[in-house]
């Protein structure tokens, strides 16, 4: 079996730090939350603070991990392992806290909800 060249790891790890930075934002939003009471307040900040961007390198990196997967596999590597050995994909998605905050705030979604996958 074929190993993933150095220059693809570093490719998917970018991606996979890309998604890890989004994802630990969420996260303190999500504390910060829990701590003042938030529901969900502060983690709809974190999330639409520069989302364009944000937005775009999540279209990015999960278009690198589709492209390496698609290759992987079609040299006959488990891409999943190699994602995995990497860090793996975080959790990068706004929770549903955002969506009641919003709700009972009166607020309209900045975002478009495409966001899942990968």
């Amino acid at each position: 079996m074929e190993q993933v060249p150095d220059r693809v790891k570093m490719a998917v790890k970018i991606a996979l730090d890309q998604l890890a930075t989004i994802a630990r934002g969420l996260e303190n939003g999500r504390r910060a939350d829990a701590m003042f009471d938030g529901c969900g307040r502060y983690e709809w900040e974190v999330w639409t603070e520069g989302l364009h961007e944000k937005l775009k390198r999540i279209d990015a990196s999960l278009a690198t991990l589709q492209q390496f997967r698609i290759n992987a596999a079609a040299k006959g590597i488990d891409p999943e392992v190699t994602i995995a050995e990497l860090g793996g994909v975080p959790r990068y998605e706004p929770s549903d806290a955002i969506d009641r905050w919003m709700r009972d705030a009166q607020r309209e979604i900045p975002f478009t909800p495409h966001v899942h996958g990968s």
